[in-house]
């Protein structure tokens, strides 16, 4: 994963098994777009992430 501008998840992948803090280092701005609604938002924006859920409040 080269030139990655920022992650949109439109699935219901198990992520938690994911290195996000390696992947964080991967991606030239560390943002992800949840459209599922799946991943641990506190833990990845504790990680340094911008994270929006898509349809949360």
């Amino acid at each position: 994963m080269f030139n990655v501008d920022g992650i949109i998840v439109a699935t219901e992948y198990d992520f938690d098994k994911e290195d996000w803090s390696e992947i964080k280092n991967l991606v030239n701005n560390p943002v992800i777009f949840d459209g599922k609604n799946v991943m641990d938002s506190k833990t990845l924006k504790s990680l340094g992430y911008t994270y929006f859920g898509i349809g949360k409040n």
